[in-house]
């Protein structure tokens, strides 16, 4: 197939929870949108992970989101598509339980019919072309064919940082050995008599791993916490040993099967871009604010060390703290916006922000700094 341009204002790369919000603002404030997603199914992380619940949300009180807008909209849209879809308690902090279908479904109503708005699935962009420290174009490939995007402003919300990568903006990455553990997860049937103690024992036999029962009945997720670097063909076959292990040492796994396991493994931590500012832990800490502060967030510092396991530190007086525009902005990219898991932190500071509520507002954000950026470029 000829290669085909596409000549648009807003070309973000990643549909994830992130990327979405981020290309749904651009595009309902009249910004030509283009989306480009490698998978064949919007949600990223949060859908290939499995996630059951959508951290990052609420503050001290679960009336209403810390932040307004698309993360409010899509809080609303999971509480009315299912009374199980709630607010709950973790610690010291709210989270919101949601449903695996309701959030595929709420998370296709953002985007559906979406004037200005073109979404790409199966597509991934392989190369930008560059002039005057901007981006000029981005090259995709998707089954069959391949495309150039001629966008005004360029959004990485990949979560691998992908168009960081390919422009050379200048990021920073912590080494295998400190990077955080990822997470691969698979969904088991044949559970009986299922009780609350198995958040204890599953851990207790099978290092970091995370048992979340789930509503059909005999149903539970398991998350395993590995290493950076793993395979994925390997982690399933793991998985399968610790099926088998479970089978064996649990009687309410005696008859327990895998019938679903996540596609890919789940970062917690990979590239963070250098911006114009680099957040850190003692800003998160002691609930910092900013003149260009655009996302309020009250998640902790959640740390999952490869020694230790998962460790948290709270914001002090239980408070918020805010994340500037400015870790958003590429230092040396000039028309380059990053959003979700890549923005400009600290190794320590990644801990709070990569949580997925937060991550919504952070491309809400995003989209709104893109389409004032390109008004500068008419």
């Amino acid at each position: 197939m000829k290669a085909k341009e596409i000549i648009c204002d807003v070309v973000v790369v990643g549909a994830g929870v992130s990327g979405l919000a981020a290309a749904v603002s651009a595009s309902e404030r009249g910004a030509k949108t283009v989306l480009l997603e490698q998978n064949n199914f919007l949600g990223g992380a949060v859908i290939a992970g499995m996630h059951r619940y959508l951290c990052g949300l609420y503050g001290k009180t679960v009336s209403r989101t810390i932040n307004a807008g698309l993360a409010r909209n899509l809080s609303s849209c999971l509480r009315k598509s299912s009374i199980r879809n709630r607010p709950q308690r973790l610690g010291k902090v709210y989270v919101l339980a949601f449903r695996n279908k309701d959030m595929k479904a709420c998370l296709h109503t953002l985007v559906k019919n979406r004037k200005n708005l073109k979404v790409f699935l199966n597509s991934r962009a392989c190369s930008v072309r560059q002039k005057r420290g901007s981006i000029q174009g981005v090259r995709a490939k998707a089954k069959g064919r391949i495309f150039t995007i001629l966008p005004k402003v360029v959004i990485d919300a990949s979560g691998e940082g992908a168009v960081i990568k390919l422009s050379k903006a200048r990021y920073r990455m912590a080494s295998y050995s400190k990077r955080q553990l990822s997470g691969f997860s698979f969904r088991l049937k044949g559970l009986k008599n299922a009780n609350e103690l198995l958040s204890i024992k599953v851990p207790y036999y099978i290092k970091f791993a995370v048992y979340t029962p789930l509503d059909s009945h005999g149903e539970c997720l398991i998350r395993l916490n590995i290493p950076a670097g793993r395979d994925v063909v390997n982690i399933r076959k793991k998985a399968q040993k610790v099926c088998g292990c479970l089978r064996k040492v649990l009687p309410e796994f005696k008859d327990a099967y895998i019938v679903e396991f996540s596609p890919y493994i789940i970062k917690r931590e990979g590239i963070r871009l250098c911006g114009e500012y680099t957040l850190t832990a003692s800003d998160v800490l002691q609930g910092r604010r900013f003149k260009d502060g655009v996302v309020k967030n009250c998640w902790p510092i959640e740390i999952w060390d490869q020694k230790k396991g998962p460790y948290y530190k709270y914001i002090n007086s239980g408070g918020y703290y805010e994340i500037p525009l400015r870790c958003l902005k590429s230092k040396n990219v000039k028309n380059l916006l990053v959003c979700g898991r890549c923005i400009s932190v600290t190794h320590e500071a990644l801990g709070s922000t990569r949580a997925a509520g937060t991550c919504i507002a952070l491309g809400e954000q995003a989209g709104i700094a893109a389409v004032k950026l390109n008004e500068e470029y008419r």
